[in-house]
Parts: structure tokens; sequence; C-alpha cells
């Protein structure tokens, strides 16, 4: 007993009128504060100023101080504009001021940096001017918690006297915090701070009677937590944003604190709707960007939180539902979505550009792309789902766009989510993913939510046509629908086997898209409208040849439309066909570029021939009927030219192995073949850059890449890995007219082209490849020559050592001679070491072994070849010098 009194005396004694005494001492420091900023700024005016103020009591605000009668709207924070139709709240009584943003009055060598550090980061200047207020209202709600945690811990007061007094205290704080702001004039931090730390004991108080002493059923604890956060959230109103912020957090996390055990998902998804509208309801009066942000986040929590529980997919869309329309609707109160918020339609790509919250249309518009995706989750992570469910998000959208143009962007991500949302609902990923099987009623649902889409966008988009500056990205959603819907289902009904029936009615939809297209020209309608139709049919075409075509004939069948697309762009000169020409010869390329990784075709199919080479014939049928002056001209020939390479590199494959084009061998002769075939066409890329006026670099990029692989298989393959000197090979014994010709004869032309088509130090390059090629030719063919046959292991004859140094000492001759004739130092540098080796050679180990008379031949003729080459030279110097002046009385 005696402990109890000497802890009631020490409470209601010491604590409590302490606590208040220096809270009033507090706010009395502030208003002192306040007078002491109005004198220093009468001192500051001018004298007739300061005799006008003086009649004012002191303390009171200037003129232009928010009056106690000031509505909300009048002092709207500038953080972000109003949304806009929002009615005034009823004016307050004069001894009840609302929440006003009043700031207080600063210098302007203050107000400067202080300006400069709000624009840099609003939230640092807001804490560093008031931090100990935050400060002081953490420690208020702390000394409720930290006072129920010592009476626990004494075991002093009773379970229900504890969970009383800390109600108590929660009340009289937001007491004291309501007395002072009705005393006051315009918003104070310090009572915002009280108020917040008065909820924080309240919610602990009221969770501690519920978890540790369970006084009180769950759900009348939900009940009254649900009563602290909304009447928190009205006191925002009062005192600020916040303790609005704290209202909606502990109202959005209430049912995760308070759980009941129920596993009512559904329940709690109504109340998080309620607490959505309460809190946007709220923003009309108290906004703040992160505000909207705490809102969204709630939002979009309890959506994610339902995936932990058993919820049918249609609940979650039709939640998504209301709450898009609630944060389009209820911060305006344009509750039929009609009032647009800008006057003119603008740019379509605008909303990207710009920040979050630099107005209000952006603001909606990512608020928008954030519930659209999650709905488009929500269809693919579960089965088919109903038709009315997934039909209402994408029908509010279109309703916006039509009456809201800055929304427009936003149609086609929405039909793209849902779209892709229904065709992954009928994949499986169990070993791989695959289409699974659908029942009878999974079907239905599927094939019923495709043409819910084709209802709903194809309309809606022809809808949007009418008062929309964006025809084209309207006409290409209205015209695309039913193709992307098509497709979905073949692959979700059909297991994608081929029927013709299907590709039958893609065939129907796209003959009837160019009708369209064909009328249209003789009408005056955008020629955007009349691509998207012309689109929309080659779509249709394609995808009709993907359902009955199968393998390398599916390729031609795409090449086959790059001429009709050419024709259709010479016709009606649509700026959004090259493009579209582009993307089918991409998908050309990139399908038999890719072949050895992404397909397997049949051995008795000569597709290298049909496909590769009738796909290059196809596209440069194209780009000979395509006008001389077009760009598109260009592409279309560098493509052939690439596909032509592709057909010599299968063809010779399949010529080598018989049709098995990807047997799992490299040889001699097919790396000898390949170096030949990227070495030719790399050249005539390079030729074809010089010519070019459009794709130059494309050309010269392309001409190097092949060069380069040229260079390695040269190198890495027929110099290394697979040079017929270790690795056996089958080389005919014919003298020069053999494969080596093939395989090393050949690169020493290329690599010659190159030097007069390539610029700068590739040029030094080819040059240097040519020489050391030809130099390796030579005498890889002097080695077949004597031996028969390659090997490295074969004994070198003196007769075939005789043969290197002869054939070596001519060639160092005719290059030191042409180096002087053509006044190239390089080729002259390069023939001088060939000459020094071939010297070092013969001396080293041709003569040897050589005796008598021999010896004497060797060193005569060596002698004599080397004094006739210095007389050549002498000769070329003196003829390339240029003739001596003829100068007055005979002299030079």
């Amino acid at each position: 007993m005696e402990g109890i009194a000497v802890f009631a005396i020490v409470l209601f004694g010491i604590i409590i009128p302490g606590s208040i005494l220096g809270w009033i001492a507090f706010f009395r420091q502030r208003e002192l504060r306040d007078q002491i900023a109005a004198l220093q700024a009468q001192l500051k005016e001018p004298d007739h100023d300061r005799v006008a103020t003086r009649s004012q009591p002191l303390g009171q605000p200037a003129n232009d101080s928010p009056s106690p009668e000031t509505t909300v709207s009048a002092f709207q924070p500038e953080e972000s504009p109003p949304p806009e139709h929002v009615p005034e709240p009823p004016q307050p009584a004069a001894d009840k001021p609302v929440y006003a943003a009043y700031e207080p009055e600063t210098t302007e060598a203050d107000g400067a940096e202080t300006e400069t550090l709000a624009d840099y980061a609003p939230w640092l200047a807001h804490m560093k001017e008031n931090w100990m207020v935050w400060l002081g209202g953490v420690s208020v709600g702390l000394s409720g918690i930290f006072l129920v945690k010592y009476s626990i811990d004494a075991g002093l007061l009773g379970p229900t006297t504890r969970i009383a007094l800390a109600i108590l205290f929660g009340l009289a704080f937001h007491g004291v915090a309501l007395w002072k702001r009705r005393q006051l004039e315009h918003y104070n931090d310090v009572l915002a701070a009280l108020a917040g730390g008065a909820s924080i004991i309240l919610y602990a108080a009221l969770l501690a009677a519920l978890h540790l002493y369970h006084l009180w059923p769950a759900g009348l604890i939900f009940s009254l937590l649900l009563v602290v956060s909304l009447v928190t959230m009205g006191l925002s109103l009062i005192h600020g944003p916040v303790l609005a912020a704290l209202g909606m957090l502990g109202a959005y996390v209430v049912p995760i604190l308070v759980d009941t055990g129920s596993q009512n998902m559904l329940g709690a998804l109504i109340y998080s709707l309620v607490i959505t509208g309460s809190s946007l309801a709220l923003l009309r009066y108290v906004y703040r960007n992160w505000l909207w942000l705490g809102i969204m986040a709630g939002a979009a929590g309890w959506w994610a939180l339902s995936f932990t529980a058993p919820v049918e997919p249609s609940i979650q869309l039709i939640y998504l539902a209301l709450v898009t329309y609630g944060f389009l609707a209820i911060p305006g109160s344009d509750w039929r979505l009609v009032n647009s918020q800008v006057k003119e339609e603008p740019p379509l790509m605008a909303c990207c550009h710009q920040n979050m919250f630099a107005s209000t249309l952006t603001r909606n518009f990512y608020t928008l792309v954030t519930f659209v995706a999650a709905a488009g989750l929500s269809i693919a992570v579960s089965q088919p789902s109903p038709v009315i469910a997934l039909s209402i998000l994408p029908a509010l959208v279109l309703w916006v766009c039509r009456h809201h143009p800055g929304f427009s962007l936003i149609a086609w991500p929405t039909f793209a989510v849902t779209a892709i949302g229904i065709l992954v609902s009928a994949l499986a990923s169990d070993t791989s993913v695959h289409v699974r099987h659908l029942s009878s009623g999974e079907a239905t649902l599927f094939a019923g939510a495709l043409a819910v889409l084709v209802g709903l966008f194809t309309p809606g988009a022809l809808w949007n046509i009418k008062v929309s500056e964006h025809k084209g990205y309207w006409s290409s959603l209205a015209f695309l629908a039913p193709v992307v819907a098509l497709s979905i289902a073949y692959i979700g009904l059909t297991d994608m086997d081929t029927h013709w029936q299907w590709a039958a009615a893609m065939l129907v939809l796209g003959a009837a898209y160019l009708s369209i297209a064909n009328r249209q020209t003789a009408k005056e309608v955008p020629a955007s409208v009349t691509a998207a139709l012309v689109i929309s049919a080659h779509l249709a075409y394609s995808l009709a040849a993907v359902m009955v075509l199968r393998e390398a004939t599916l390729t031609l069948a795409l090449a086959l439309q790059v001429v009709t697309l050419s024709r259709l762009h010479q016709r009606f000169a649509l700026p959004v066909l090259p493009y579209l020409i582009k993307l089918v010869l991409g998908i050309v390329i990139v399908r038999l570029t890719m072949n050895p990784w992404l397909l397997s075709y049949p051995t008795d199919f000569h597709w290298s021939l049909w496909v590769c080479g009738g796909s290059a014939l196809v596209v440069w049928v194209a780009a000979y009927f395509t006008r001389p002056d077009d760009p598109l001209r260009q592409w279309l020939q560098g493509a052939s030219l690439h596909l032509l390479a592709l057909t010599l590199i299968y063809e010779t494959r399949y010529q080598l192995y018989d049709g098995d084009i990807f047997r799992h061998t490299y040889s001699y002769l097919e790396a000898a073949l390949n170096m030949a075939a990227a070495g030719l066409v790399g050249n005539v890329y390079l030729y074809r850059a010089r010519a070019s006026h459009h794709l130059q670099k494309y050309y010269r990029v392309c001409g190097h890449l092949l060069l380069a692989v040229a260079g390695l298989t040269y190198v890495g393959a027929l110099l290394l890995l697979k040079n017929p000197l270790w690795e056996p090979a089958a080389i005919s014994s014919m003298p020069i007219f053999n494969s080596l010709l093939l395989a090393y004869g050949l690169p020493v032309v290329l690599a010659a082209i190159s030097y007069f088509l390539l610029e700068g130090q590739l040029r030094k390059i080819a040059a240097a490849s040519a020489g050391a090629a030809l130099l390796y030719f030579v005498s890889i063919e002097i080695h077949h020559l004597w031996q028969g046959e390659l090997s490295i292991h074969n004994v070198i004859s003196d007769g075939e050592h005789y043969t290197y140094s002869m054939v070596w000492l001519l060639m160092s001759v005719a290059g030191t001679i042409a180096g002087i004739r053509f006044q190239t130092q390089r080729l002259y540098r390069a023939a001088m070491l060939l000459l020094m080796l071939v010297i070092a050679k013969i001396f080293l180990f041709d003569m040897s072994d050589v005796t008598g008379l021999w010896r004497v031949a060797s060193f005569m003729g060596l002698g004599l070849c080397l004094l006739g080459l210095a007389y050549i030279h002498q000769i070329i110097r003196k003829n390339l010098q240029p003739a001596p002046t003829q100068l007055e009385g005979g002299l030079e």
C-alpha cells in the first residue's frame, strides 16, 4: 500500500502538474519569441510605417498575417496546387481557428538561406526548424509507454487501472493541445506534436489491453483503434498534416496489429477502401505530396497482403478499380470524371517527362499506372478471371481518357498489361513454361476475357479517335486489339498446333483491314489511321503464317512481306512503314542468324538455299523496286548482303556435311570457306560505305566486324587449330590449285583489297596482314610442292631449304624495289628485314654443310645478288631524284 501511495503522489502531484506547467511555459516562451521578432521587424520599418503600426497591440500579427477566420483554402501549401473544384469548408467560429499553413516572418538574409534549403530539401528544412518539436512529441508518446511499462514492472497497479490511466493521459494531452490551439491564431508545430504523442499513447494502451492483458475482445479493440485513427485524422484539420499522417498510418496498420484470426480478407479490403476514401477526402483540406504517397502505399499494401489469404481475383480487381476511382474522383469532387484537368490536349508523352507532383494531371497519371500494373499482376497469377471484374478498370481508363485527354498514353499500357495477364493465366511453369490444359469452365472464362478485351478496347479506341488529336495512337489500339486477342486465343486454346481455321480467320481479318485502308485513300483520312490499318493487316498475315507454317518456311513467309510493305510504302508514303519494314527485316535476320541456337530444322529439307537464299533474293527485289533517293533502299541493300553472307555460310555446311548443317564439327575446309565469305562480304560492306549517303556508319561497322571475324578465323582456325601441318586434312596433290589457295592464298587478296578500303591505322594493319599472309602462303605451297602432303613431321630436304631461300630472296628484292619505286617506307623496311633474315638463313643453315666448289659457287651467287640489288637500288634512287637546276655560267 505504501508503494501505491508513493506512486500516486508522484504521479498526480509531480509528473502530471509538472508536464502541464512545462508545456505552458514552452508555449509562453514561443509567444515571447514571436513578440520579440515583431518588435525587431518594427524597428527596421521606416518611420511613417512604424507610426502606423504602433497603434496595434504588441504581438498582434500584421495585416497580411492569417486571421482566425481564415479558411484552409486561403492558406493551402504551395507544395502542390489544390485539386480543382474543391468546395470550401464551412467557416469556423472565431474562437476555434482551423489549420492554416502559417510561417513566421524572416528577414531577407535569413529568407534567402531558408529558401535555398527549402527548395533543395523541404523536409530537411522543416526538420532543421522544428527538430525540437518532433523530439518533444515523440518523447511525450514514449512517456506514456514507459509509464505503462513501469507500472507493469513494479506491479503497482492492476491491468485495468494501467490501461485506464494510459487512456486518460492520451485524452488529457489531446485536451491540452485543443485548449492551447483555441488560444492561438495560427498553426503550431508544438501542438501538433503533442496531439501526435497523445494518439501514440492511445494506440499503445489499446494494443496492450488486447495483447498483454486480454481485457477486451478483439472486435472492440479494433473498433476503438479505428475511432482513434479517424478522430486523429479529423483533428488534423486543426493541427495540420503531421497528425493526418499519423492517423492514416494507424488506420492502415490497425488490422495487422489486431489479428482476429478470421482470415476475412474481403472485410479487410472493404476496411481499406473506407480508410482510403476518408484519407482522400481529408486531402481536400490538408494536402501534402507525402500524404498522397502514403495513401497510395496503404491502398497498394492491402492489395499485396490479399495474396497471403485465399481471396477471389475478381475481388482484387474490383478493389483496385474502386481505389483508382477514389483517387481520381474524391480529391476534386469529380464524381463523373468528366472535368478535364487541362484546357488543351497535351503531347502524348507529356506526363513521362515531368515530375510526379508537377501537376494534378501527372499525379493522377502515375496513380493510374500503379494500379493498372497491379491489376495486370492480379490477372496473371490467378485462374482466368470473370469478365465483369476484368472489365471494370479498363472501362474506367477508357472513360477517363475520353474526358481527360492528358491520360491518353495510359490506354495502350492498360491493354498490354491486361492481355499479357490473360495469356500468363493460361501458362504453367512446373518444369518449364508451357500452355496448361484448360478445363471447359476455364476455357470459357479465358475466351470470355479475350472477348471483353476486344469489346472494350476496339469500340473505346474508336470512340476516343473522334475527340483526340492522336488518331494514329488510338487507331492502332482499335485495329490491333482483335489481332492480339485472336493470337492469345490461339495460344491458350489450341496448344499451338496447326489449325487452318485460325489462320483463315487471321487472313480474313487482314484482308478486311487492307480493304478498309484502300477505301480510306479516297477520303481525307489522316495517314496515321491508314498506317495503323496496314500494320494490323500485315501482322495478321504474319500470325496466319505462324499458325500454318513451321520452322524455316515461316521465315520465308515473313521475308515475303518486305516486298508488299515496300510497295505499300511507295504508294502511301506513310512515315511509319519504313520502321515496320526494318522491324520485319530485323526479325528475319535475327531468326536466320541465330538458327543454330534457336531452331532445329530437318536434314531432308534444303532450307539453306530456299530460305536463306530466297530471303536474300526477296529483300534484293524489294530494294530494286524502291526509289533510288529513298533512304530505305540502303537498308534493304545492306540486309540483302547480310542474308547473302548467311546463305554462303549455311550452304557451305550443307554441302560439306550432306545436308546436316548443324553437325557438331568444324573442319579446315569449312574454316577456309567461312573466312572467305566473311572477308568478301566485309569488303563489300566497306565499298558500300563509300557509296552510301545514309548508312555509312552502319556499313562501316558491319564491314569492320566481318573483317575481324575473317581475321580471327584465319589466325585461330587456319593457322592454329585446323592447320593441315598438324591437323589431318584432305588436300589435292595438284600444285598451287588446291584448297591451300582458298585457305591461305585468298586472304592475301582480301587483305590487299581491304588496304584500299580501310583508313588510318586499320589500313596499316591490312598491309601488314597481306604481306605476312603472302609469305606464309608461298612457304606452305613450297612445302606442299616438295612433300606432296603437309605434315610438320616431314623431313625437309636441302633442295626445299634452297627453294625457301631463293623465293624469299626474290620476294625481298621485289619488296625493296617496290618500296623504293613507290616511296613506301614501311614496305621498304619490311623487305629489308626479310632480306636480312634470308641472308642469316643462308649463312647459318643453307651453307653450313656445303663444301668445295659448291660453297664457292653459293657465296659467289649470294654476293652477286646483293651487288645487283645495290646497283638497282642506286639506279632507282637516281631516277627518282629531281633534275638539278642549270644556273648561269654553267654552274649548278
